[in-house]
């Protein structure tokens, strides 16, 4: 631990495969980290701002870090801007030390009005409210739709983060294999029925933050007719 300066971790890693810890997981990397005297960073700039239904994944298990990475939701893609956000013990020390550095395009006005503009809405419209009510429609939607899938080992998620794995059976949950044409065909049937997902495996869907209860349930029928689809050609 002596030469350990920080752990930094996503709380519900996306490109991972929205991997969502147990309840016990965050708390105890924090007790963990404050024992060894280690900085916690939470990277939350896929989770941040309302993604998981609060506004920062971290809330879900009452875990402060120390630095979090910020980013995405906080201009709602309208522009690119990036940020670290650090507690009072963190920052009073690169106070006292500063590290020379910067960037080009560093607290650009345009950016900055975007994500206050953006998180005005946020607010305003309760979307983060929102993210947890229709995550928890599309997660419970899901979950019955593809439970008669045998190629359907497991949907997860939080908020609106969400995933579908696909195994060859459940019993081993040995990943399904699937060539490119597997799920190029895949893209191009969720395409077709109206939806946008990042098609591998698990297939991951995130729909925005102000969608409707009737995309919901839209996006669950859409998607689980092109799994189960897959899933025949499979078997077949």
């Amino acid at each position: 631990p002596d030469r350990v300066a920080a752990v930094f971790a996503e709380p519900v890693p996306g490109p991972g495969g929205v991997l969502v810890p147990p309840a016990e997981y965050w708390p105890r990397l924090r007790a963990l980290c404050d024992r060894h005297g280690v900085l916690l960073a939470a990277d939350e700039v896929i989770t941040g701002f309302g993604r998981t239904g609060r506004w920062f994944a971290c809330d879900h298990w009452a875990v402060v870090p120390d630095l979090m990475i910020l980013g995405k939701g906080m201009t709602g893609g309208y522009q690119t801007l990036g940020a670290v956000a650090m507690r009072r013990h963190v920052s009073e020390r690169l106070e006292r030390r500063l590290i020379p550095h910067g960037f080009t395009y560093s607290g650009h006005p345009a950016a900055c009005a975007a994500a206050l503009a953006c998180l005005r809405i946020v607010h305003a419209e309760g979307l983060v409210a929102r993210a947890a009510a229709a995550g928890a429609r599309l997660l419970d939607g899901l979950r019955r739709a593809l439970a008669p899938c045998p190629q359907v080992g497991e949907v997860r998620g939080l908020g609106l983060m969400v995933a579908v794995e696909l195994v060859e059976d459940r019993a081993s949950r040995t990943p399904l294999p699937l060539r490119a044409r597997d799920l190029d065909r895949l893209e191009r049937d969720l395409r077709d029925r109206g939806v946008l997902a990042f098609v591998d495996n698990p297939v991951m869907l995130a729909p925005p933050l102000v969608v409707t209860d009737e995309e919901i349930d839209h996006l669950v029928e859409a998607a689980s007719a092109a799994v189960r689809a897959l899933g025949e050609r499979a078997r077949g």
